[in-house]
């Protein structure tokens, strides 16, 4: 299994209203691939203020990379993605962050405004 850190590159003009950054993120997660729901698991999360929103997840994948059928997304290439090292204190508090977030709480300094599942 791999970790996955995923934030979104929004462009200019997105992350202002909170209903259109969560259709946003709902609809990422529909139409991730549904060959990767038996090999994949993450949390998804709209963090910040209403002006200031951004979208960023956590990921595990069965494999040491991101799969085909995730680069094949169409929404993907917009998103940063940074490998997870599990042997890393820093990356094993923020992967446990996010799995424990909740909405309405902390995390990375900001509010966790929606919290989905991705399984």
């Amino acid at each position: 299994m791999s970790i996955w850190y995923l934030d979104y590159d929004k462009a200019d003009g997105e992350g202002i209203k909170e209903a259109i950054t969560n259709n946003y993120l709902n609809g990422f997660i529909q139409r991730i691939d549904e060959r990767l729901r038996r090999h994949s698991f993450g949390v998804f999360v709209v963090l910040g203020k209403e002006g200031c929103f951004e979208v960023r997840g956590v990921m595990l994948f069965r494999g040491e990379g991101i799969p085909e059928p995730m680069k094949e997304h169409s929404q993907f290439e917009y998103w940063k993605q940074k490998k997870l090292d599990p042997k890393n204190e820093a990356d094993r508090n923020l992967f446990a962050a996010y799995f424990d977030s909740k909405e309405g709480g902390q995390l990375e300094g900001m509010n966790c405004v929606t919290r989905k599942w991705y399984k």
